[in-house]
C-alpha cells in the first residue's frame, strides 16, 4: 500500500488546498478552511 504524502498548503477565500501524491501520482485536496461539518473535500488526481 502506497503512503500519502502533502507536498504543499496553501488558503484563499475561506478555501484550504493541499497538493499531494500517493505512490507518485500527484493530487490536489480542496476543503473548506474552517472544519465545517456539512461540506466534503474535493479530491483531484
Amino acid at each position: 500500500m502506497h503512503s500519502l504524502q502533502f507536498t504543499a498548503e496553501s488558503s484563499s477565500n475561506g478555501m484550504l488546498e493541499r497538493d499531494f501524491t500517493v505512490g507518485g501520482v500527484p493530487g490536489v485536496l480542496w476543503s473548506p478552511a474552517s472544519n465545517a461539518a456539512d461540506r466534503a473535500p474535493l479530491i483531484r488526481p
